[in-house]
């Protein structure tokens, strides 16, 4: 029995970022891409967290310290709270949104 998608699109994991993650899809819109990326932080997939980032990120990643942080960290949810653009006829988009987690019983929230 296949579980909800970490995301909290409703969907089935499989049926929603798990294609994602795998490899066999991309994203079409920027708002699917920001919500592939919380489930791999949420499932520690760290391969796709830095095949998603860009190039100044890539250069700065650091794939054990990024694996520790996200393995160390209960995530409980992204909420979408705009969107510019990033639609699936568009180049570009920019998404603005606060991911949840807790680390040690302490809530945290990234917003960004």
């Amino acid at each position: 029995m296949s579980d909800l998608c970490p995301c909290g699109s409703g969907l089935m994991f499989e049926a929603c970022c798990e294609p994602f993650l795998i490899e066999r899809a991309k994203p079409k819109t920027a708002k699917a891409l920001m919500r592939s990326r919380y489930c791999a932080y949420a499932l520690g997939s760290v391969d796709y967290l830095f095949k998603t980032s860009g190039p100044k990120v890539r250069k700065e990643f650091d794939a054990d310290s990024s694996r520790k942080w996200a393995e160390s960290a209960k995530w409980t949810g992204i909420d979408i709270v705009s969107e510019e653009g990033g639609g699936e006829a568009d180049a570009e988009g920019v998404v603005e949104f606060i991911a949840h987690y807790s680390v040690k019983d302490t809530s945290f929230d990234h917003h960004e």
